[in-house]
């Protein structure tokens, strides 16, 4: 299971974090919002329509093509769409706050979440599709790429789409995915479709534009109600676009020459002027379903290939007893065109502050690191609790942590003291160590105690907090890693080696890393020379990789 719980301002967000990312069906009759809603169809055979309470709660709504055996949940703040694969894994985009994709198996538990691309948390994920492979992908709109990630949430590739202008209108919208003809389809605020393939799942892929389409499809806040027509692929690469009134779909074959067209038969469901806003448009099997702005009307259908109206789905209200989100088995892997991920993954859970996630993530690096081994080494699947300035006893105190290892499935926990110079001490360290430990053992977790390194005004006092881990992990069995004391190693062979951001408290890319790649040998026993580099130069990343190394051997002899 991979969820992250990020905390930047203190306690009080953690909270609200915590209760926007549970699901939980509604304890009194709640209207579906209709009128803005998005549509998609699943791999499963099943609708997925998403949308907003008041508040902005998101809204998640399932149901058959004809609209029985409706489900109503509430997902967290800011949705935009979800989806399914053929095992019914479901995919929902949060856009806001958590930015992540959650997955979540048929009765709506946890199974896992999307969080990170290269270098960064997404910064919106603004879509996300479902292959036949049972992989999903996802849309970070601004970052112009689209992540790849088997179900469990374990990613398996990112693709970089250029911007076509580079501008921001260039800024990527929206997406559909073929695997057979392993393209991808992308749409931004031009007007314009543009079809790019992908090879095999590859950690990085920069994408090759093979043909474009001009589109009257317009984009616009879907929850708002901006924006008009829509656009959708099938299983075999071809591309449907509606017009701007979702009268007629037009279509494309895979070298993006147009077919003949399909003429929806609208009779009395023409939309009004007043429903000419954001529409969906998706295409499954022999089936269209087509969703405008209406205050009561969920989607129409229709025959792909007379265009003849099958039928029109309604909303209704939904009064369903409180289901919250629970952590469920993890599906199996579906075979196919993937890339290989080794032995069984190690998961580890960081708990922290800003020392782990702030200029970079060391959670992201850490996985990096772990998917350039060899394809026999384990990957690492991280989660977090990071709240920014908390020393270990408020990170204890929060509960949030507590929460997160009580729902099990560790293998390691990460912890760590607030930096000395900013209040750390050994014995607040050494009390809230022992009840990480005890946590950690009753869900069969072992610890590694990290000791960070100080701030540029304190750099000569790094060794109070590694003796400190030192000592517990001799006392709890488990283990340490000397961040800090990396620093002082990499110090001693080049010492204007720059550690530290602009603020010259936090790492700056070069401390990151090199605290990464202790915490990664430590938890892998792995030599990570010719791992990912990250943003560093091939060089300097050898250097902190061999420096990470000697940490490793000075650590697991001291432990002793």
């Amino acid at each position: 299971m991979k969820m992250r719980f990020e905390e930047r301002t203190g306690a009080l967000l953690s909270l609200v974090l915590v209760a926007s990312l549970s699901v939980a069906y509604a304890a009194e009759p709640a209207m579906f919002n209709c009128k803005i809603a998005t549509l998609t169809a699943g791999r499963d055979g099943k609708v997925y329509m998403t949308s907003l309470k008041p508040g902005n709660e998101g809204q998640l709504m399932r149901m058959k093509r004809d609209g029985t055996e409706r489900e109503c949940v509430t997902i967290g703040p800011l949705l935009f769409n979800a989806t399914a694969n053929a095992q019914g894994i479901i995919g929902v985009d949060c856009v806001h706050f958590s930015k992540r994709v959650m997955l979540l198996d048929k009765d709506f538990g946890t199974v896992g979440a999307m969080i990170k691309i290269e270098g960064s948390t997404f910064a919106s994920p603004a879509r996300v599709e479902a292959g036949p492979s049972g992989d999903f992908y996802a849309l970070d709109d601004v970052a112009d790429r689209i992540v790849r990630c088997h179900p469990d949430g374990v990613r398996c590739g990112t693709y970089l789409i250029p911007r076509e202008p580079s501008n921001a209108s260039g800024q990527l919208r929206d997406f559909r995915v073929c695997e057979k003809t392993k393209t991808l389809y992308v749409f931004n605020q031009t007007a314009v479709i543009r079809c790019f393939s992908f090879d095999a799942p590859a950690w990085k892929v920069h994408c090759k534009k093979l043909w474009s389409v001009d589109s009257p499809v317009s984009w616009g806040e879907p929850h708002i109600g901006g924006g008009s027509g829509g656009f959708d692929v099938d299983e075999e690469g071809i591309l449907y676009v509606t017009d701007k009134f979702g009268e007629t779909i037009k279509r494309y074959d895979t070298s993006g020459q147009p077919l003949q067209e399909i003429k929806l038969e609208l009779g009395s469901n023409k939309p009004a002027a007043a429903e000419r806003g954001f529409r969906s448009l998706s295409i499954y099997k022999n089936e269209v379903l087509f969703k405008r702005m209406h205050d009561t009307e969920l989607f129409q259908r229709y025959d792909l290939q007379s265009g003849k109206l099958l039928g029109v789905v309604s909303t209704a209200e939904f009064k369903v007893p409180l289901h919250p989100l629970t952590p469920s088995a993890l599906p199996a892997k579906p075979e196919g065109d993937r890339q290989p991920i080794g032995a069984k993954p190690i998961r580890v859970l960081f708990i922290g502050n800003s020392q782990i996630n702030c200029v970079c993530d060391v959670p992201e690096i850490v996985e990096d690191l772990s998917h350039s081994a060899s394809p026999e080494a384990p990957r690492i699947v991280s989660d977090e609790v990071v709240v920014g300035g908390a020393n270990i006893e408020r990170l204890w105190n929060d509960a949030l942590a507590q929460k997160k290892i009580e729902a099990g499935g560790w293998d390691w926990i990460v912890c760590h003291e607030i930096v000395y110079s900013y209040g750390g001490n050994t014995a607040r360290f050494q009390e809230f160590a022992r009840k990480f430990d005890a946590a950690a053992r009753k869900v069969g977790a072992k610890m590694l105690f990290y000791a960070t390194a100080e701030v540029e005004r304190a750099k000569a006092k790094q060794e109070a907090m590694y003796t400190d881990a030192l000592a517990m992990a001799r006392e709890c069995k488990c283990r340490v890693a000397g961040g800090g004391m990396a620093w002082l190693k990499a110090w001693a062979k080049q010492p204007n080696f720059d550690f530290y951001h602009t603020d010259r408290a936090h790492p700056s890319a070069n401390g990151y890393y090199l605290n990464a790649c202790v915490i990664f040998a430590a938890l892998t026993d792995t030599y990570p020379v010719g791992l990912d580099p990250f943003r560093l130069s091939k060089e300097d990343a050898e250097f902190l990789q061999k420096t990470a190394w000697e940490q490793y051997l000075d650590d697991r002899a001291k432990e002793k």
